[in-house]
């Protein structure tokens, strides 16, 4: 399981590796996404939108910072952005030391936690795959509600 890959193995601190976490953070899947919410980090995501035979659906990853502060233009707000071109930036639990705030939290998204860039053997494409088809079930609308319901309230 992911959660155990973070939290059993150390980051790893690859020029490849941190080249994700400065460029394009990876999806949680929607049972890490409501740890991150219950640790009171919603205003720290973000939802990244989907459209395929499934119809339009929406993913939770972290918040990301343009490297050059410029928004793409599919991104509505910094919390919502239209494609995975828009969602590209730094992640915010990417820290100033290159190190990964929520590495051993349990909640690290899947996605990070399986990538391994510097890996030709990762599992990271299988799993992702898996991830993006979570969101489109029942069960990863209901946590993007959840998510849109915290940040309205905040």
């Amino acid at each position: 399981m992911a959660e155990q890959v973070a939290k059993d193995h150390p980051e790893c601190r690859c020029e490849k590796c941190i080249s994700g976490c400065r460029s394009l953070p990876g999806l949680f899947t929607p049972a890490q996404a409501i740890q991150a919410i219950d640790a009171g980090l919603s205003d720290r995501l973000m939802a990244v939108g989907y459209h395929d035979d499934r119809g339009t659906y929406r993913a939770l990853a972290p918040l990301t910072t343009p490297k050059d502060g410029v928004y793409h233009p599919t991104a509505i707000t910094p919390h919502l952005r239209l494609e995975t071109a828009s969602a590209k930036g730094r992640c915010t639990f990417f820290t100033a030391d290159n190190r990964c705030e929520i590495h051993a939290t349990g909640f690290k998204p899947r996605e990070c936690a399986t990538a391994l860039l510097c890996r030709t053997d990762s599992d990271g494409p299988k799993n992702n795959a898996a991830i993006r088809d979570a969101w489109a079930l029942p069960e990863g609308r209901r946590v993007v509600s959840v998510w849109e319901q915290m940040r309205a309230a905040a």
